[in-house]
């Protein structure tokens, strides 16, 4: 899937249900998420990943961090208690107009669209922390990858970078990514669809000690598909 494709799909899902594409719980399919139950999800996950970043005795500074695929700013409002700054980045223009429009720390925290493929909006060496949940399964490994090395390009010397992908588990692991991709444009048709994603864990072990960072953690834990297996992934660089 390009990232045209992947952007024309988020900013149809942005438009329709914006939070519900984000934490797909079933139940609140249909704009049933509560707006402030919605954010608490995210101040709940934020002081869980520092708590376990501590917990391994990683030190780290308090001063800019990254909210890569912030999409309405879930996370990123939540990383506003902890960092003098943020900077939150998406693909989809519909998300980050609610993103704006729900921002609690505005001089804080800011948006960005970026529908590259790099993450050239910021220098080398800019970030003390970058935080990527739930996004990079929805984007082609190639894509993927890309972003890995990104990630560790601007985070500076000592910078903590926590995310999480998928790998292919049984069956899906022998069934090719393009063949899964024109399955799913069968099925929907032009509705906008998320696609999901696997990347081999060596591959991703291989971009972090190529970037010369190191992983502090590396949680592997089942998912409710019995195709996908998710790893999250603690680095300091």
């Amino acid at each position: 899937m390009s990232l045209s494709t992947l952007q024309s799909h988020w900013d149809q899902l942005g438009k329709e249900d914006p939070f519900w594409a984000v934490l797909t719980d079933p139940s609140k399919r249909g704009g049933r998420w509560n707006p402030a139950e919605f954010f608490e999800t995210g101040l709940v996950e934020i002081d869980g990943i520092l708590d376990e970043i501590a917990a391994q005795n990683v030190p780290m500074n308090k001063g800019r961090a990254l909210d890569f695929g912030c999409a309405v700013g879930r996370l990123s409002q939540a990383m506003a208690r902890h960092f003098q700054e943020v900077h939150g980045v998406d693909i989809s223009p519909s998300m980050l107009a609610h993103a704006n429009r729900l921002n609690q720390h505005p001089d804080r925290c800011h948006y960005h669209l970026n529908a590259e493929s790099n993450l050239k909006l910021f220098p080398d060496r800019y970030f003390d922390f970058v935080y990527s949940p739930i996004t990079l399964q929805h984007i082609e490994p190639k894509f993927e990858k890309l972003y890995l090395r990104e990630f560790f390009r601007v985070l500076k010397p000592g910078g903590v970078a926590a995310f999480q992908v998928l790998a292919a588990v049984g069956w899906r692991k022998y069934f090719p990514d393009v063949a899964a991709s024109l399955y799913r444009r069968l099925r929907h048709g032009k509705e906008a669809y998320i696609s999901m994603f696997g990347l081999p864990p060596e591959e991703v072990r291989r971009i972090i000690t190529g970037s010369g960072s190191r992983i502090v953690q590396e949680r592997h834990k089942t998912t409710d598909s019995p195709r996908w297996e998710s790893l999250r992934f603690i680095t300091v660089r």
